[in-house]
């Protein structure tokens, strides 16, 4: 058994080393052989059995899915580590809280897991719910209860996700400025903590998470600008639309301008593209400009060609295409030069083609609702300069198709304001056999060519699931016991501190302090600790993995009243760093004079 435990260690370290090795190679083939060689040693841990080792090694390989962004694989071995650390607490009855707390701490992973999956399939409702289960089962925790927020506010950032995809543009601006509020909360939450955080791992993740939450703060900022943009071009209002685009581009230009890691950089990227693209767009539309419809046009394909994903892609050149139709067409209207009609022809072909490979139909049909009534107001142009009576009668019985035909394109995309201004100039064509209208009052990007659909929304990537770090040290707990929490003066209360050693190298123990508080007297206490005014000094006793210290005291007050116990454990690990331990108080009350003490008369 005991060689069992020491391969089980070697293949465990094995696998950390590969970790470090892909940490200088970016090499993800040592992720993977990391992973297999831990699943050796979960294997040979159960033969032992290592109670707590298992439930570790789980851990760490959720961990490494986690890096190559598997998801899936990530929240079942999380799932894992929880169940292992169940089946710690009940073998160790000794760490039983300790260890549920990690198994609950583990099973919010799982639910955060199963959240970065939804949002990168752009669920952003699941990703809602497996948040909202998140921040429930960290307040749960007593070690990390002060994170709940963080994913409260996640969750509340896919609220809003989902709602903008859903045009729902005014809600989602609010649950923008929710998700804005929580994260400065959450920023708070952190700060408070900081000081109580112990492990280095943890507060390396702590502080980033406070430069981070004001990054994602200014992101939800940027979020609201732009559905103000949004909400304007709804109004009409394209010039201030534009100037918030604007704004957008700014507040997201600094927070990309602020990330570290090169692949949040690339997430941001097409989205500061596509702002800047609606920017001109809206300055186009508010000018009737075919020249900002071109640079509308080259911010959308600046968009796919940083896209980061296949989806966004498609639709950036969807919308390029578009921009250069309406670029064509107004240069159509203004020279009449049937090479500018051709141009726009094959722009909203192809417009229409990259909307369906994005998979938004009504885009595609919004498209060619379009290009049919270029095809009518061609056909109506040479109508009126064509002589022949015959050839003219043709030339409007064509467009008088084209344009019912366009009329009902557009329904069907979901644009009925445009189908009936389609249908007012097919009226006025059947009455006066000319379209009295200019292309430019016509020709308009749809508004759901701002739909958010074409982001690839952030992932937050700063969270780490933290406290593998307190496995591999010296790892102190201690539990209060005692039979009582009422008595009266002169009685006698059994109290025992219980320490145990929940890390896999040896503790030196040092003191337990304020054992003996204001109002109690201390009248026993065992033979391998002596007392030093208020504390125990344990005399350097070193407490080994797994292995338990009972320190059973027998403490009597000698006054009334309500007191806490809150004693606090200070040892040594094996590299003799100081660490501490406070375990949860217990609260004692002292009423008058109990049966030893009016034996023995009051006390002054």
């Amino acid at each position: 058994m005991a060689n069992l435990a020491i391969l089980s260690g070697y293949q465990d370290g094995y696998g950390t080393t590969l970790t470090h090795l892909y940490e200088i190679t970016n090499e993800k083939e040592h992720l993977k052989k990391a992973i297999e060689v831990w699943h050796h040693a979960i294997e040979v841990a159960l033969k032992v059995p290592l109670y707590d080792r298992p439930a570790e090694l789980y851990w760490k390989i959720a961990k490494t899915h986690d890096i190559l962004t598997e998801y899936n694989e990530a929240a079942e071995n999380f799932q894992q580590a929880s169940e292992g650390y169940l089946k710690a607490a009940e073998n160790i009855p000794q760490l039983k809280d300790f260890y549920q707390d990690y198994s609950t701490y583990m099973q919010a992973w799982t639910e955060i897991e199963h959240a970065r999956h939804s949002n990168a399939e752009k669920q952003y409702g699941e990703a809602k719910k497996h948040y909202e289960k998140a921040a429930e089962l960290h307040e749960a925790t007593k070690n990390w209860c002060y994170m709940g927020l963080n994913y409260r506010a996640w969750a509340k950032v896919e609220e809003a996700e989902e709602l903008s995809r859903n045009e729902k543009i005014e809600e989602a601006r609010e649950a923008f400025q929710q998700a804005a509020k929580l994260f400065n909360e959450t920023q708070e939450s952190i700060r408070k903590q900081l000081k109580t955080i112990v492990t280095n791992e943890e507060t390396r993740t702590a502080k980033d998470l406070i430069d981070a939450s004001t990054t994602r703060q200014q992101y939800c900022r940027g979020r609201i600008a732009l559905e103000d943009a949004r909400i304007l071009d709804r109004q009409g209002d394209h010039m201030t639309s534009s100037k918030k685009y604007g704004e957008s581009v700014e507040i997201f230009q600094g927070v990309m301008d602020s990330q570290i890691r090169e692949q949040d950089k690339k997430e941001l990227q097409p989205i500061i593209n596509l702002c800047m693209a609606w920017e001109k767009m809206m300055l186009a539309e508010a000018r009737a400009s075919p020249n900002l419809y071109v640079e509308a046009a080259e911010s959308f394909e600046l968009a796919w060609k940083n896209a980061t994903d296949q989806s966004t892609s498609y639709l950036a050149q969807a919308h390029s295409s578009f921009c250069r139709a309406l670029e064509a067409g107004l240069k159509f209207e203004k020279d009449r030069n049937q090479n500018l009609f051709s141009t726009a022809k094959n722009h909203i072909e192809a417009a229409m083609s990259h909307y369906l490979r994005a998979g938004h139909q009504t885009m595609s049909d919004y498209a060619s609702a379009t290009s049919r009534f270029l095809d009518a107001y061609l056909y109506t142009y040479n109508a009126q300069t064509e002589t022949d009576p015959k050839k003219k009668a043709q030339f409007y019985r064509m467009a008088e198709r084209l344009l019912q035909s366009s009329a009902g394109a557009y329904l069907k995309a979901k644009h009925p304001d445009k189908s009936d201004e389609i249908r007012r100039i097919l009226a006025r064509v059947k009455e006066e056999r000319e379209i009295a209208v200019s292309l430019s009052e016509v020709l308009h990007a749809p508004e759901i060519v701002s739909t958010t659909t074409s982001f690839a929304t952030p992932i937050p990537t700063h969270e780490q699931s933290v406290g593998l770090e307190g496995f591999e040290n010296a790892n102190i707990q201690a539990n209060l016991i005692t039979r009582t929490r009422e008595l009266g003066v002169g009685d006698d209360l059994d109290f025992e501190i219980e320490l145990v050693n929940a890390g896999r190298a040896p503790a030196q123990l040092i003191k337990v302090e304020d054992v003996v508080i204001d109002g109690f007297e201390l009248k026993s206490y065992p033979e391998v600790c002596r007392v030093e005014d208020s504390y125990l000094d344990m005399k350097g006793r070193t407490l080994l993995p797994l292995k338990t210290q009972e320190l059973k005291l027998v403490l009597q007050p000698i006054s009334k009243g309500i007191f806490e116990f809150k004693p606090r454990v200070l040892y040594l690990d094996e590299g003799g760093k100081y660490k501490s331990h406070e375990p949860e108080p217990v609260t004692i009350t002292v009423q008058e004079l109990g049966i030893k003490g009016w034996l023995r008369g009051p006390t002054r």
